[in-house]
């Protein structure tokens, strides 16, 4: 069902990241920002500090759904002992594949790579729709900041992730 995005997947992660600011309610006409989005996913898919999973539309139209994971490394602290954080994105599915468990799984296989690379601490924004879904994973609100955090543990007995790549 989930697999690792490849560039070759970077047009359709940016409609379904143009679908999720829409639904944020952001003027996505402003400004020329997808030719630099998709530029961004094709040169950064690749690495390690990008990780993209991606749901394929069962009739073959391109992407169902899509999750976003960028990783990156700070100087250790009692909060972050490993010097890893994450910050998770474009969670979006396209409308006519919604309610059938894709964001979760998507997910999953975000806070998987997350703990697979020693992440001490990930956020994300929500929208009011998504944020069920965030609760139920552990996400928690921070006075003062409008992200999401969830703090990993080393003790953590999910196994480490199972995705393929394209």
């Amino acid at each position: 069902m989930v697999r690792r995005a490849a560039p070759a997947d970077a047009v359709e992660i940016t409609r379904l990241r143009r679908l999720m600011f829409t639904s944020m309610g952001l003027d996505c006409d402003a400004v020329d920002w997808e030719p630099a989005c998709i530029a961004f996913f094709e040169d950064h898919l690749d690495t390690p500090d990008v990780v993209a999973i991606v749901v394929d539309a069962p009739d073959g139209s391109g992407l169902a759904a899509s999750g976003v994971i960028e990783l990156s490394r700070q100087i250790p602290s009692p909060r972050a002992p490993h010097g890893t954080s994450a910050y998770i994105s474009t969670i979006s599915t396209d409308p006519q594949w919604r309610r059938q468990g894709m964001a979760a799984a998507i997910m999953d296989s975000l806070i998987d790579v997350a703990r697979a690379a020693g992440t001490d601490n990930v956020e994300l924004h929500a929208t009011e729709e998504g944020r069920p879904l965030y609760d139920r994973l552990g996400f928690i609100e921070r006075p003062g900041n409008p992200a999401l955090r969830l703090r990993l543990t080393a003790d953590d007995p999910r196994p480490a992730p199972v995705v393929t790549p394209k």
